[in-house]
């Protein structure tokens, strides 16, 4: 299988790695936004070019888009036209906009587009994810979600200033780096159709973008859904708590660990906790999108759920502006 990779930075060469360990495929690197001279990964030199049109010529297989988010739609585009299988990063573009009718194209082309937000391959995620299929909470009563890193601290060696998550023109912000909390929790809790919202750039740091929001998600089961994420925090943090009236669950990603605690007097903790491998949820997650082209498998996140998530976010942004509730897809007030 000949497949190209859009982008060069971090995501995307971790990509290239993983493929060139683990799978045996022809890798082409396509260095549109750096133009990197060379690109050298382990012990492999990578071919490059500066083009995605010109790797399209290659008549690839399958492209991952891994560029600036900003660059996520065109690219997408361009790949479902030219009837390429698709592993989207993401968050899929920086709105809702224009996503639907390119779906419908890859749905009438058969192609498999799936969208990288690997936490759904979080092992503790996965057994909190049985748990909530099973009603081993009963009635769910609250559901808050923590999420902060901050911002200079995502790649220590680089300014913080110049990367794609503290610019607004190449899609960045809170909201879209760390998509994945939303992801997850419209996976676990959703469909919602209601959220209020409060946040922005709150602090001095030199970005134009948000760098803190807290949410209120409503759906149709009742559950109230707490979420926060932030560029501030320190340390880093990455959890979930879900109570429920007859079991409550605590999730930490960094620690890969699940405590689940019976609502009965005097109940004990359950633990559950492994090493953590952050490289493995990608592994996992390409594995899944790989094994979809070949029909042994199907996208466990799927570019309908990654256009599902981008409307919450289009929502949660006129919720901030707006400081009222807003209904999730039409974006309307009550």
């Amino acid at each position: 299988m000949k497949i190209a990779v859009i982008g060069t930075g971090s995501v995307g060469r971790r990509h290239i790695e993983n493929l060139l360990a683990y799978h045996d495929h022809d890798i082409l690197a396509v260095s549109e936004h750096s133009q990197r001279s060379e690109l050298i990964i382990g012990d492999s030199s990578v071919p490059l070019i500066y083009s995605m049109d010109d790797a399209l010529k290659q008549n690839c297989d399958a492209i991952i888009i891994a560029n600036p988010t900003i660059f996520h739609l065109p690219c997408l585009r361009k790949a479902i036209a030219a009837n390429c299988h698709v592993y989207l990063e993401k968050p899929v573009s920086v709105s809702a906009a224009g996503l639907e009718e390119i779906a419908e194209d890859a749905n009438r082309r058969s192609l498999v587009v799936a969208v990288g937000t690997q936490n759904r391959f979080h092992e503790r995620l996965e057994d909190l994810q049985k748990a909530l299929k099973t009603g081993a909470p009963g009635l769910i009563l609250n559901v808050v979600a923590n999420l902060g890193e901050h911002i200079a601290d995502y790649h220590p060696r680089e300014d913080y200033r110049t990367s794609y998550t503290a610019r607004a023109e190449l899609g960045g912000g809170i909201l879209l780096t760390q998509i994945h909390q939303i992801d997850y929790l419209n996976w676990l809790f959703g469909p919602f159709t209601e959220v209020a919202a409060i946040g922005g750039k709150q602090s001095q740091l030199d970005i134009d973008v948000e760098d803190s929001v807290t949410y209120l998600l409503y759906g149709s089961a009742g559950v109230p859904v707490i979420g926060h994420m932030d560029y501030l925090q320190r340390p880093k943090r990455v959890s979930l708590e879900v109570i429920g009236s007859d079991c409550s669950y605590r999730w930490d990603y960094f620690t890969n660990r699940l405590e689940t605690t019976p609502a009965t007097l005097d109940a004990e903790t359950t633990v559950l906790e492994t090493p953590f491998d952050r490289n493995a949820l990608f592994q996992r997650a390409m594995d899944n999108f790989l094994k979809s082209i070949e029909n042994e498998s199907s996208p466990r996140s799927t570019l309908k759920d990654g256009i599902d998530t981008m409307h919450i976010v289009d929502a949660i942004r006129v919720a901030c502006k707006t400081r009222k509730t807003v209904s999730i897809q039409n974006g309307c007030e009550h």
